[in-house]
């Protein structure tokens, strides 16, 4: 009895010790087999608008195309004009901040504004003695150079734009006598065919349609400085002193564009 009492208790010394260890190795092995964390994806890089891209617009818009006469002839005021455009692009942005950018944008365009007018002083309904003045004006390209200052929220850029502005206006204006004086020939003309300087100021939303291509929506405003063209006698071609006629042109633009990024 004593044997076998002894041998039961070392049995159960050692089925406490076998459980014991088990027990201590338990969390080791469960975490051999845990399956691992899970990591979350890391977020995509917000849209870097920095670098080089060059691009297409086209748009329509009104234009004002006066051409008046300064010292003789009383001349046609604003004349209005509905009209295309269409031309290229290029320049560059620096992306300074997450948030904030600033590019140089130049561009050329041609354009189909055209418009002409008469007016007429006296008795020309009768056809007795008045004058009639004929004027004509087109602004058919201009190209700008613009600083661009914009906001960016990943793939959109608001912006304000401003430059220089270089349109070329042809203008003329024309003095006819009365047709019963002398069959309504011109007799005295002032023509101008010139690119006159300006300014561009506007404002517009792009929109990354993915890493090279840009979608773009624009507001612009062209205005032109004036030239003043001395008439001339249509017969001969001699000036009349100190008589000119003065045009100019205005402009404000819708336009859509695409742009490739390059880099």
């Amino acid at each position: 009895m004593a044997v076998k009492t002894k041998t039961s208790v070392l049995l159960r010394l050692a089925y406490g010790v076998a459980f014991g260890a088990l027990a201590a190795t338990s969390p080791a092995l469960a975490a051999d087999v845990a399956m691992p964390a899970y990591k979350a994806a890391a977020a995509p890089a917000a849209y870097d608008w920095s670098g080089f891209y060059l691009g297409v617009t086209a748009g329509g818009g009104m234009a004002s195309l006066p051409v008046t006469s300064m010292d003789f002839f009383v001349g046609i005021g604003a004349m209005k004009s509905a009209g295309a455009v269409g031309g290229v692009h290029a320049g560059y942005n620096w992306q300074f901040t997450p948030s904030f950018l600033v590019g140089l944008e130049g561009d050329f365009n041609w354009a189909s504004f055209k418009e002409s007018d008469t007016t007429c002083f006296g008795s020309c309904a009768l056809n007795l003695i008045g004058d009639r003045s004929v004027a004509s004006s087109r602004l058919d390209q201009f190209s700008t150079l613009r600083a661009r200052f914009g906001l960016t929220s990943d793939r959109t850029l608001v912006y304000v734009t401003a430059g220089p502005a270089w349109g070329h206006i042809d203008a003329s204006l024309a003095e006819l006598g009365c047709p019963n004086c002398d069959a309504g020939a011109p007799r005295a003309i002032a023509s101008d065919s010139s690119f006159h300087i300006g300014i561009a100021l506007g404002a517009g939303v792009e929109y990354a349609l993915t890493q090279n291509w840009i979608l773009r929506g624009e507001y612009m405003h062209l205005d032109f400085s004036t030239t003043d063209t001395v008439f001339k006698h249509a017969s001969t071609g001699i000036p009349f002193d100190g008589v000119r006629a003065r045009s100019t042109a205005t402009a404000d633009l819708a336009r859509l564009g695409i742009s490739y990024k390059l880099w």
